[in-house]
């Protein structure tokens, strides 16, 4: 896979070739939140987007918003009310009025999503209906080109996204949950798993299946393309494989470092199967 593209430019008889990279936008590279004269003109354009939105609702998730409101304190003014996002709540959403994502006030019409990150504005998106308004700092791309630093221009390989990514969710009460964990090697379909779902077909319980290994493999994916800029930096400075799932990074999966990277979704899961209370749990692992 390669960000690199070749184009041509015809003029009457003669015809260039133009090498070029392809690239994204990235929001999470775009902002470095360390108060530059650039990083405050960005969120000025950005608020002055914003101002002929009517009814307009905020879903935040990490330090942008109180950093829009720091800068331009405006903003605030603007905002009707604000959505829960995740189970904690920034400080910078304290004092709006809460309102539920499937219960929208029909004076809301429109919904910003104050994140930086690819995956968090997907899931956000998910939750709202279809019928309002949906705007995100993305759109800076376009009303904003002018100011844009180099760094946020990322080169991007061809890839399948957008991707519907299944959030961790699993059912409630049943006999027995089946789960796929994070995985060595992604080579192969998990087969055995099926093997056991068909099993289970034909007998007299309640169950389902999850495979929380391809939810980790695309959301590794969608952080790396487009929040880390091709690129996985550990705390420690170890650069992470493009794809770490490829069989000769076997090894990899065993390093302290790298499971701390993918803990996070672990215990998600394990939260949720805490909530789904399962009367028995099956898990397909590795060693």
């Amino acid at each position: 896979m390669t960000a690199s593209v070749v184009m041509k430019a015809r003029s009457g008889p003669r015809t260039a070739r133009i090498e070029g990279t392809r690239v994204h936008f990235s929001v999470h590279q775009c902002f470095r939140f360390d108060d530059s004269p650039e990083e405050r003109a960005l969120v000025e354009r950005m608020c002055s987007a914003l101002v002929s939105k009517k009814g307009l609702a905020v879903m935040a998730n990490g330090p942008l918003l109180g950093y829009m409101l720091k800068h331009s304190p405006q903003l605030k003014s603007l905002i009707k009310a604000a959505i829960p996002f995740g189970d904690e709540i920034p400080a910078s959403l304290e004092g709006f009025r809460r309102i539920s994502a499937d219960d929208m006030p029909n004076d809301i019409e429109c919904v910003f999503l104050c994140e930086t990150r690819w995956l968090e504005r997907m899931q956000m998106r998910r939750q709202l209906s279809p019928k309002v308004e949906v705007v995100d700092p993305g759109v800076l791309a376009e009303i904003a080109r002018d100011i844009i630093p180099m760094r946020a221009w990322t080169p991007i390989e061809r890839n399948v996204y957008p991707l519907d990514i299944p959030d961790v969710k699993l059912p409630e009460g049943k006999d027995l949950l089946l789960l796929d964990c994070p995985a060595r090697n992604l080579a192969l379909m998990p087969n055995g798993l099926a093997y056991v779902n068909n099993a289970l077909k034909t007998a007299d319980l309640s169950f389902a299946v999850f495979d929380l290994d391809i939810v980790t493999y695309h959301r590794y994916h969608v952080r790396r393309l487009f929040d880390e800029g091709g690129r996985v930096v550990l705390p420690t400075g170890r650069v992470l494989p493009v794809d770490p799932w490829q069989a000769e990074h076997y090894d990899l999966w065993a390093m302290p470092e790298v499971i701390d990277y993918f803990m996070p979704i672990i215990v998600e899961a394990a939260n949720e199967i805490v909530r789904a209370k399962p009367k028995v749990l099956g898990l397909s692992v590795q060693q």
